[in-house]
């Protein structure tokens, strides 16, 4: 991969960590398998308990570079790495997935043939921790507005690769977040300009557990709301009327399915009799507004009416 005084990569990929996972072994062998090799991996210690293991493993990356700093969270390790690397194009690695051989070079082919867009994603696999398939999701090409009217879903960070001058257009993760940070940055991504999708399936992503908690999922629900609110009141700041639609658009369609996502966690927790969080979920859906709220009692009503009667 080249001397410390030679020409930078081409590809800063940044691996931000604040454990000792027990899977970054087998991640740094497909960081290895790549079958492009102009990268340079910089690794955040976002506060890891064992800096020695990590050095011990980050060890057999070529001209790695591993940035200590304390505790901070994600979107702070983030934007270290980032401010770390002058490579052309940025690509995020999480400590516990894996890489397909071929997704860094189909990445920077794409973004090579097309110089007008800001990152290209890929599809991936959703693995276990035992690394088990249990499936996947798609990649497809779409216009920016459809990302932010909420009609697509927006593509993974896990998956990301970006230019560095999208960094430059857009600024970095914001720090403010301790859930969401992802969402949030590449709303601003599409709202700055297009990205570019590679079909192929080159990410597994591991999960941990196949379910969100209830209070994982509440969290997540409200980071969204802020999120797409101060989106939308920024693009209307800067005049930029057909985002603060889109945005608004966005925000509607969510109320729909987190409105749904309250009376089921709200249920659950009068069965569990889990009081301060029936009182956060029946709060959220009061806030949903009457017509969100009714139309979500009345869905869930009529899902349990079919339940029963297939019975």
């Amino acid at each position: 991969m080249g001397d410390a005084s030679a020409s930078p990569p081409l590809v800063d990929v940044v691996l931000c960590t604040n454990r000792q996972s027990p899977y970054l072994r087998q991640l740094l062998d497909s960081l290895l398998a790549q079958t492009f090799t102009d990268w340079r991996l910089v690794v955040v210690d976002d506060g890891v308990p064992d800096r020695g293991a990590l050095a011990e493993a980050v060890g057999q990356v070529p001209n790695a570079v591993v940035i200590h700093q304390p505790p901070r969270g994600l979107p702070a390790a983030r934007n270290t790495g980032i401010a770390a690397g002058t490579s052309p194009y940025i690509a995020f690695l999480d400590d516990d997935d894996l890489w397909e051989p071929e997704k860094l070079a189909l990445q920077v082919s794409t973004l090579d043939a097309t110089p007008p867009a800001l990152g290209s994603f890929t599809a991936g696999r959703y693995v276990d921790s035992n690394g088990v398939d249990f499936g996947g999701w798609s990649a497809t090409q779409a216009a920016s507005s459809s990302y932010l009217r909420g009609s697509e879903p927006l593509p993974r960070i896990v998956t990301l690769m970006i230019t560095r001058e999208a960094v430059r257009r857009i600024g970095l993760f914001n720090e403010t977040y301790s859930v969401g940070e992802d969402l949030e940055f590449i709303l601003r991504l599409v709202r700055a300009g297009e990205l570019v999708a590679v079909p192929e399936e080159l990410v597994h992503y591991r999960r941990h557990g196949a379910n969100m908690s209830q209070e994982g999922d509440l969290v997540g629900r409200l980071a969204g709301r802020r999120l797409l609110i101060e989106l939308g009141r920024e693009a209307a700041r800067d005049g930029d009327i057909v985002a603060a639609r889109l945005l608004r658009d966005h925000l509607g369609k969510q109320r729909e399915g987190w409105a749904q996502h309250s009376v089921r966690f709200l249920a659950l927790a009068a069965r569990q009799r889990n009081a301060p969080h029936a009182f956060a979920e029946a709060r959220w859906l009061l806030r949903s507004g009457p017509y969100t709220a009714t139309r979500a009692l009345a869905s869930s009503s009529l899902s349990r009416i079919r339940t029963w009667s297939s019975r």
